[in-house]
């Protein structure tokens, strides 16, 4: 009998994990009404709800009234409660936003809430079928639902989760070699927030060009929008690229005025650029050098060799072996954004695709993979260096609460996400070389 019973939870075990992944996923849902886990994160702690969705929402409005996408009056309250400015592409505005207008602003957030629970629950169910639906798939398939970051980008409404799936959809095509059901998830994925792009390399390595052509369509789609209002391009340029082409690694020149968008260049620089809101390896540089510098004005030039370094290793393992680990350099490039570019914990949730399909297909990655699924599953020490220094949120709301915070603080509370990012990264440069005959 005892070992029947062993042998019973032996077997049953992956489903009561995902079981128990399923309930506590509930359970972290249910703080979207509630608010018990808002102070435990950056974004739910000092952002309004659903800020981010109501960007584009807004968006959608001014496509409506036939102005500029990229219009922004913070104090019109009138269409939606808040909202921050607009940085994707027209062609996102024009096709997505402008439908979800049919609905009330609150009506179409909780729409989208729903919609990306329904694209959670799909995603587990893709990734539990390509390991051929046995325990290791139950265990990926888990992970789908215990992963904090979904929290809040469910909170502030945010595109990432949609990418996530796209991502995802990428990554199974690659590994079956399917490059339709791959690759149009990924041309689509270039114009919705178009951090995907860093994905070309796998794609030219491979010589998927359909997708790559497909891409271009759609991207070129958005000149004649361009051409006819050119200032809205030199926006887009700057709120996408300002932080890494300005020339100061993300400590640029706020004094810039580009067309109608002065509102975001008013505010104070050290708000912008001393965040607790980021988590890439680019924040963490920013944040660790500005807390013992608070007057710096650009970063050590080192930190642009380690960018380079680290785009050019990608390249060079992309390109150079004569057998391509096509799953190891999906991932590699998924980590780069990661790297090399603005990442706020939401963003995260693009991650979740590479770390599922480690663990559902490469026995060898899955120790690493698991642990690093730990370490961005879980919240940043956010509520806890705020619980030890005693701080609060500023009055002014132009001041970041790392502002009240020491500097070994600031520097722990960066280090959460990003430092298991590199070890991701560098474990799969490794296995693209071990694997790879240059």
């Amino acid at each position: 009998m005892a070992r029947t019973l062993r042998d019973a939870a032996r077997e049953q075990w992956p489903y009561l994990l995902l079981a128990t992944a399923v309930i506590a996923h509930l359970g972290m849902m249910g703080s979207l009404f509630w608010g018990y886990l808002d102070t435990w994160f950056d974004n739910s702690h000092s952002l309004p709800q659903g800020i981010d969705f109501f960007s584009v929402y807004e968006a959608g409005h001014n496509a409506l009234e036939n102005r500029s996408v990229y219009y922004f009056d913070a104090a019109d309250t009138s269409v939606t409660p808040h909202h921050n400015p607009f940085r994707y592409l027209p062609s996102v505005a024009y096709v997505l936003a402008v439908p979800l207008n049919a609905l009330p602003a609150w009506a179409a957030y909780w729409g989208w809430v729903s919609f990306n629970e329904l694209l959670l629950v799909v995603n587990a169910y893709l990734t539990w079928q390509i390991t051929g639906r046995g325990k290791w798939g139950l265990i990926a398939a888990s992970m789908w639902f215990l992963y904090t970051p979904f929290y809040v980008e469910q909170f502030v409404g945010q595109f990432s989760f949609l990418m996530a799936t796209f991502t995802l959809l990428l990554g199974i095509g690659l590994v079956r070699g399917r490059q339709f059901s791959g690759g149009v998830p990924w041309a689509i994925s270039v114009v919705t927030k178009s951090s995907s792009v860093l994905l070309a390399p796998v794609l030219v390595r491979g010589g998927w060009w359909k997708p790559i052509a497909i891409a271009g369509a759609l991207l070129a789609l958005n000149i004649p929008y361009y051409l006819a209002r050119w200032r809205d391009f030199e926006y887009f340029l700057w709120i996408n690229l300002g932080q890494v082409l300005d020339g100061g690694l993300g400590l640029f020149d706020y004094e810039r005025r580009v067309g109608e968008m002065r509102f975001f260049l008013d505010l104070d620089q050290r708000f912008l650029q001393y965040s607790s809101g980021e988590h890439g390896l680019l924040a963490l540089f920013r944040n660790s050098y500005l807390a013992f510098d608070s007057s710096a004005t650009s970063l050590p030039g080192v930190v642009a060799v380690v960018l380079i370094v680290i785009v050019g290793v990608g390249l060079a393992v992309t390109f150079l072996p004569a057998r391509p680990d096509v799953l190891a350099l999906f991932g590699l490039w998924v980590a780069t954004f990661f790297l090399v570019y603005t990442a706020w914990e939401h963003h995260y949730v693009m991650l979740l695709p590479v770390l599922a399909l480690l663990v559902a297909l490469r026995p060898a990655s899955r120790p690493l993979a698991l642990l690093v699924f730990v370490m961005i599953a879980l919240p940043t020490p956010y509520w806890l260096v705020n619980a030890v220094s005693d701080a609060s949120l500023p009055a002014s709301g132009l001041l970041s609460i790392q502002e009240s915070w020491p500097v070994w603080g600031v520097i722990f509370y960066h280090m959460a996400k990003p430092l298991p990012v590199v070890a991701l990264w560098a474990h799969l440069v490794y296995t693209q070389v071990r694997n790879g005959v240059v």
